[in-house]
């Protein structure tokens, strides 16, 4: 018996919720929990100035197209 079972027969007798329902709250939960990592994750990033995703940003990659380095003379 997987856990997935002993859930759905400890609450389709109160619930009355079949097999579909029982799969449908299971990915839900799983989507909002992965949800939540990848905001805790964006969060830390943004904390600890990684990265930025507005359009305006200017790395580091941008300025270095725009202003390349001209290159040694040969003196």
């Amino acid at each position: 018996m997987s856990s997935s079972d002993h859930i759905e027969l400890c609450l389709s007798p109160v619930l009355s919720l079949d097999a579909y329902w029982v799969r449908f709250i299971s990915l839900l939960d799983s989507l909002l929990t992965d949800y939540a990592r990848g905001r805790a994750q964006r969060k830390t990033a943004s904390e600890t100035g990684l990265g930025s995703r507005r359009p305006g940003h200017r790395s580091c990659l941008r300025m270095a197209i725009k202003n390349p380095m001209k290159p040694p003379s040969d003196a």
